[in-house]
């Protein structure tokens, strides 16, 4: 959608979503009155700076041991020799960052 020209309110899309483990869902949708303000236009150059993560690497931070607290939140700091950290865990999802 983001790269799409010709798209327009009204038209219909198909939509995937996929997630950790083997969950995942397929549904349509249709796009409403100025859906493009919603956008993200600079997505795909944000995707070109990732670079490769090892299964090991991303084990080491899934694994850490974190308390969250009643709303299943946390923050975290302070990793100094690695690439990617995870900086905070809001309604249970994990963000990461490059450190």
């Amino acid at each position: 959608m983001e790269n799409a020209e010709t798209l327009k309110a009204g038209d219909k899309i198909a939509l995937y979503s996929y997630g950790s483990g083997a969950v995942s869902e397929f549904f349509s949708g249709e796009l409403v009155e100025g859906y493009e303000t919603y956008l993200d236009k600079n997505r795909l150059s944000k995707l070109k700076q990732r670079t490769a993560l090892s299964v090991a690497d991303y084990e080491k931070v899934f694994f850490e041991d974190l308390q969250l607290d009643e709303s299943g939140s946390a923050q975290f700091a302070g990793y100094e020799h690695q690439d990617y950290a995870l900086v905070e865990i809001v309604d249970h999802q994990r963000r990461y960052s490059k450190v």
